[in-house]
């Protein structure tokens, strides 16, 4: 037989194996921890929907209690152990959207000589998986800061696509682009999964703004004509950034993290249908039907 060691893959397969066997003498108990979840899971959607972003800060903790039955698989490192591939809807709690990468939209847009305001309809991160799985592994081994330069991965693991409706700037559009449109802000950044529900996320290039026609639903069809619009369109912020965050709750449907160093900036993902308007380049959209 094979010898093995603390720390050994087995070891912690065998806990696992010995953890799922436990779970299953709970089954009453853990069915009414699922009830409680998805009621609490309900609660928080409809919150976020009404904008009532106090009231969810005050039933995170009770979430973050019961951890989520997806919560478990975000422990190691590695970002195929993790089921987070596909789009999310972003909502940030006690903090600026800003710090974790989300791209902020600029105050003026010049649209056909015009200036525009632009107003939020939609924050999505979207999880592509590492560029090599390889490599995703051995940054994950490095540590939860960059050392020597192998904690930063490649770009096109993961973006942030943010929509705003265009609205007039104080009167009424001269000239509103035909057909109407809005605008897309889309930012795409790295992504890897470090050990004990940690990962981290870096942004190094800015966002690109695109035109995007306003009959375009993300939901149902990415596959639109989107037209890149010059730098001189508007100036949009796009801080470097570089934040580790750690899964304080994993469903399948909500994810919630904390920054590591503080917990105090609140990142709330809500699982969608959406695929991404924008992806890296060259990547394969993995949020796309199997019959595509």
């Amino acid at each position: 037989t094979a010898e093995v060691r603390p720390g050994h893959p087995l070891v912690r397969r065998q806990v696992l194996f010995a953890s799922f066997s436990a779970i299953a003498l709970l089954k009453p108990h853990v069915a009414g921890l699922a009830a409680e979840e998805v009621s609490l899971e309900d609660r928080v959607a409809a919150l976020l929907t009404a904008g009532d972003t106090r009231a969810v800060e005050g039933l995170i903790p009770e979430l973050e209690a019961l951890g989520g039955s997806q919560k478990l698989l975000s422990e190691g490192p590695g970002s195929y152990e993790v089921p987070w591939l596909g789009g999310w809807d972003v909502s940030v709690v006690g903090g600026d959207a800003a710090l974790i990468g989300v791209p902020e939209a600029p105050r003026k847009v010049s649209l056909n000589g015009q200036q525009v305001r632009l107003e939020i309809l939609s924050n999505r991160q979207y999880v592509f998986g590492p560029v090599s799985a390889t490599e995703d592994l051995e940054r994950a081994a490095c540590s939860r800061e960059v050392c020597d330069g192998k904690g930063v991965a490649r770009d096109g693991s993961t973006s942030f696509e943010s929509v705003y409706e265009v609205k007039p700037d104080g009167g009424t559009l001269v000239a509103a682009p035909s057909p109407p449109a809005r605008i897309l802000l889309a930012r795409s950044g790295s992504i890897i999964k470090l050990d004990d529900f940690l990962y981290r996320m870096e942004f190094r290039q800015p966002a690109r703004m695109y035109l995007l026609p306003a009959t375009a639903h993300a939901d149902s069809d990415a596959n639109v004509d989107i037209r890149e619009l010059p730098t001189d369109a508007g100036v949009v912020l796009s801080p470097v950034v570089a934040m580790v965050q750690r899964f304080s709750y994993l469903s399948e449907s909500l994810w919630i993290s904390r920054s590591a160093n503080d917990g105090k900036i609140i990142t709330i993902l809500r699982r969608c249908d959406a695929r991404a308007f924008a992806p890296p380049a060259g990547r394969p959209d993995l949020t796309a039907p199997c019959s595509d």
